[in-house]
């Protein structure tokens, strides 16, 4: 049998009470994942390498720790570099069946309120657990009594003091949940449909893909029917909800409608007309002021744009730098004041970057991150 672990000589440490659920700060200065010959490291805003470049990947740090790569093994660092955990964790998802690194994604998620969750695969079926700060596991022997007879398959990282959890009964249909700190479970699997606790409220469905904003008590509060085609967490107040199919608006924590469409600046010519507003494909979360989204109008051109909490455009970095933005789909979303592209010269030069993002192929496509203003502070070097 395959377990999730693959090295026998590093020891497994167990968490003695359950770790997650509390706040973390960290006050150290933002540090940022860039590749410099091939390898991954992290360098400050002023493009200094605070860890020198010696991984496959490297993830964003979250709570002062930061998910890495060694080869299809993952593992956690702390702002020194140093391991907090080991790459033992395998990868149970990688895009070509070789199994080559550059495939594979991330088994263990950024790290919220203490844990990080590994998405792993024990004995053929999906094997979830928590990881805390020290590298210890939490759940990884078995589920709390409160869980122990559900069959889950996965979970959500810890926002607001709960995790969500996905049941799966037999005939594979699935089933969707939260639970505690402690794996108490708060509100019992009997949605289709999860997210994350944020501002006291979480996007969850029922009944099918019928969505709504729910409150700690599970009650659909925004709306306070089940009418959404789709939803997300709040964030800076605004949430992402999707009202009919592909069309998405931003409603405020009380429920009113914050953007509608998009004000466009400059305004676009398409297919003749000039267009001063677009609707919303696609719409992302806001940090650092900004929300990435992609218009109805011109998705044809799959145009990214960032926008302000009023619907404004603030800037779309494809036009404004002259370059294809890869795999716009994924509404890159700012972190620590940058956001992290994958852009190209040209849209051919994208179609050989691997869909998790891991790594641009040769010199065809380059990772950068953008400031507020749109401006270029960082980018990916190919020297050795």
């Amino acid at each position: 049998w395959e377990m999730a672990i693959q090295r026998d000589e590093v020891e497994l440490r167990m968490a003695s009470e359950p770790p997650c659920g509390f706040a973390v700060e960290d006050d150290g200065p933002p540090l940022y994942p860039l590749s410099r010959g091939g390898k991954w490291g992290y360098v400050s805003r002023e493009g200094d390498w605070a860890i020198e470049p010696r991984w496959t990947f490297a993830e964003p740090f979250s709570e002062g720790r930061a998910v890495v790569a060694d080869g299809n093994l993952w593992g956690v660092i702390d702002r020194q570099g140093n391991y907090t955990l080991e790459p033992v964790v395998k990868s149970a998802t990688c895009v070509s069946s070789s199994g080559n690194p550059h495939s594979c994604i991330s088994p263990l998620q950024p790290y919220s309120q203490g844990c990080s969750v590994a998405d792993t695969q024990k004995d053929g079926s999906p094997h979830p657990f928590f990881v805390d700060r020290d590298g210890r596991f939490w759940l990884y022997d078995g589920n709390p009594q409160e869980l122990s007879d559900k069959n889950i398959w996965k979970f959500g990282g810890f926002s607001g003091g709960r995790a969500w959890f996905q049941a799966m009964a037999p005939g594979l249909k699935e089933s969707y949940g939260w639970s505690d700190s402690q794996g108490k479970v708060v509100l019992q699997d009997e949605f289709s449909g999860a997210g994350d606790f944020a501002e006291g409220m979480a996007p969850a469905a029922s009944g099918g893909d019928n969505w709504a904003l729910i409150d700690a008590d599970g009650n659909p509060v925004m709306p306070r029917k089940w009418t959404l085609h789709g939803a997300k967490a709040l964030s800076e107040g605004l949430a992402a909800v999707e009202i009919k199919s592909r069309r998405w608006m931003y409603f405020s924590a009380e429920g009113a409608i914050a953007i509608e469409k998009v004000v466009l600046d400059p305004p676009r010519e398409v297919t003749g007309q000039t267009m001063t507003e677009a609707e919303l494909r696609a719409a992302g979360d806001f940090h650092d002021g900004l929300a990435p989204i992609i218009p109805k109008e011109m998705y044809s051109a799959s145009e990214l744009i960032y926008i302000h909490p009023d619907g404004t455009e603030a800037f779309a970095p494809g036009s404004k730098l002259g370059v294809v933005v890869c795999q716009q789909s994924l509404l890159p979303e700012f972190r620590d004041g940058l956001v992290q592209l994958l852009v190209a010269d040209s849209l051919e030069d994208c179609s050989n970057v691997m869909p998790n993002r891991a790594l641009a192929e040769g010199d065809r496509a380059r990772f950068i991150y953008l400031d507020t203003s749109g401006n270029i502070v960082l980018q990916e070097s190919k020297s050795k």
